[in-house]
């Protein structure tokens, strides 16, 4: 172990702090801080490790931390927009939902409890997606990374829904399999462009399509409720007659996320392209 005044440093992103004899020198850059601190070799450490094994006795490392001013702390420390945090609810969100409607299936309990509370969840990620937008507008806080995140959101939840329906029988495979291919190609074009600097958002005919994937998915959930909480047949309702409707409704969402694709190879077919030259 060292005497006390040897170098402990560390990095938070570019710039590097250097404790000696308990007073902090501020070195930015890259290198070999303990040097510029005025060292000599053994006595410094590489600014990439905190090197615990030359640390003093009487200097720990949170005493390293607890000096930094907080102005550094705030400038190294990544912050989350409110508006991505919103965005984040839905990606949470869906394996939630996929977990709490099987539960019931998986264990034969809870059907009622489920369908009480599967509602509410989806209408709460539904409605972050207008909450992420209004607060990114709001507050000036829309950035490339909001416009790839927000749809890659809806996509995330609206297939995991879109599974459990799938599985229940409300959604044909079929035009499970074609949304499938339509979302991946989507997210396909958007990695390539985003590799040429090029942030694709959200165009009219893709929110278009995901107003009626929020609606689809509305209407089969409405029926699994109505099934699990008994009212379905305590009414004497044509299930089948909603299970119909629930598939137009699916049809048109192939339909309208084909077109909205075609409507974004129009417009950044270039960026595939380029990419492919």
């Amino acid at each position: 172990m060292q005497n006390a005044g040897v170098c402990f440093c560390g990095r938070i992103g570019n710039v590097v702090f250097c404790l000696k004899d308990n007073k902090r020198h501020l070195e930015p850059g890259k290198g070999e801080c303990g040097r510029r601190a005025g060292y000599s070799a053994p006595d410094y450490c590489n600014i990439v490790t905190l090197h615990k094994d030359i640390v003093p006795y009487n200097v720990k490392k949170t005493t390293f931390f607890a000096k930094l001013d907080s102005r550094y702390k705030k400038s190294y420390t990544m912050q989350m927009k409110n508006s991505n945090k919103f965005t984040l609810t839905r990606v949470i969100a869906a394996p939630i939902f996929f977990l709490i409607y099987f539960i019931p299936v998986w264990t034969g309990k809870g059907a009622f409890l489920s369908a009480c509370i599967l509602i509410p969840l989806l209408a709460f990620a539904e409605f972050t997606d207008y909450l992420d937008g209004h607060c990114a507008r709001k507050n000036n806080e829309v950035s490339d990374f909001g416009k790839m995140f927000d749809p890659f959101a809806d996509v995330f939840l609206h297939l995991s829904t879109f599974t459990c329906f799938v599985i229940s029988g409300y959604m044909p495979p079929l035009l499970y399999v074609l949304i499938l291919y339509r979302e991946f190609s989507q997210n396909f074009l958007r990695m390539v462009a985003a590799k040429q600097g090029t942030a694709i958002a959200a165009r009219k005919g893709g929110k278009l399509k995901t107003v009626f994937y929020v609606a689809s998915c509305f209407v089969s959930l409405a029926q699994e409720c109505l099934v699990r909480t008994g009212l379905a047949q305590a009414a004497g309702l044509d299930m089948e007659l909603f299970r119909t409707i629930g598939v137009v409704f699916y049809i048109v969402c192939v339909v309208l996320s084909y077109v909205s694709f075609i409507d974004y190879l129009k417009h950044f077919g270039s960026v595939l392209k380029k990419a492919a030259e």
